[in-house]
């Protein structure tokens, strides 16, 4: 019944205390006249009158697509097209009624996209992304800014349907490009949210395909395929690492055009400016079936 019951009406009527609120909540769904027109089109009749459209000035009362969105996808869908934070509600989660704020890019190729990570200038010093274990699994950070959406919240999300993901890389110079793979998720904590992502595209190199299967690694937690430690000093940021990792994008926001030979603990995408840490990134997920 509560999702059958039109959400952007209820939050209308409620807000203004209407006395017709109670006939929305009994008939637990829109009126069909209220649908694609105005409250002064619909003139409703009450004790105190005939509402005013001034107060509704081209408000319209439209049941969302998906009441509870799961995604930024079913947010884009509601009709909810301006980048921000937006409030979703994982489809694993729904039985304890848990909700999550993320952020939803609604410009880039069609928009809908779950940002999971954003790195950038932000002022948070070069080492605010090298974190523990627990940080990294309960998410960090100002979701308008620099973020982790957290392990636990990427697992939910990228498990409950069909995810591709999008990670935009940007060079000091301004340069831009991107990497996109058609199948991304991750396992839970019990399986140290082992990656899974292949079927690659863009406008950059491949540089995290062949950590497909690797297991989430921070300094406190190396996880390294052979229990080695020799990294340590290298890999700063928890990310997907193996044996011979070719990119790193928590690591080390250095802000600067070169790093050291070899050195891998910067914001690194190997073959796009290899020894440069680049200045800004952003992962974000989207349903594989998206349609703009």
């Amino acid at each position: 019944m509560a999702d059958s019951i039109c959400f952007y009406c209820y939050h209308i009527f409620t807000a203004m205390n209407l006395p017709f609120l109670f006939f929305i909540l009994t008939l637990g769904f829109c009126h069909a006249a209220f649908i694609d027109q105005t409250i002064e089109d619909y003139s409703v009749q009450t004790d105190v009158g005939s509402l005013k459209n001034e107060k509704y000035e081209a408000a319209k009362c439209i049941c969302p697509k998906f009441p509870r969105p799961s995604d930024c996808s079913e947010v884009l869908a509601n009709g909810h097209n301006v980048s921000g934070v937006y409030t979703i509600h994982p489809k694993s989660r729904a039985v304890d009624c848990d909700s999550l704020e993320v952020y939803c890019d609604m410009d880039t190729d069609g928009g809908g996209w779950t940002v999971i990570q954003r790195r950038g200038n932000f002022g948070n010093g070069e080492n605010y992304f090298v974190k523990n274990w627990q940080t990294y699994k309960k998410g960090f950070g100002n979701i308008n800014k620099e973020f982790w959406l957290g392990n636990d919240n990427i697992h939910a999300i990228t498990n409950q349907n069909s995810y591709s993901v999008r990670i935009d890389l940007k060079r000091l110079n301004g340069e831009e490009r991107f990497a996109l793979y058609d199948t991304f998720y991750i396992d839970d904590e019990e399986q140290n949210y082992r990656l899974h992502i292949w079927e690659f595209s863009g406008t950059t190199n491949d540089a995290i395909s062949n950590h497909h299967l690797s297991l989430f690694y921070t300094l406190d937690r190396p996880n390294y395929p052979t229990g080695r430690k020799e990294g340590d000093k290298m890999h700063k940021g928890g990310w997907w690492l193996n044996t011979y990792p070719s990119s790193n994008i928590n690591g080390i926001n250095r802000q600067k055009i070169q790093n050291k030979d070899g050195e891998m603990d910067s914001i690194v995408w190997s073959g796009f400016r290899y020894h440069e840490s680049l200045t800004a990134t952003q992962i974000a997920v989207r349903p594989k079936k998206f349609h703009a």
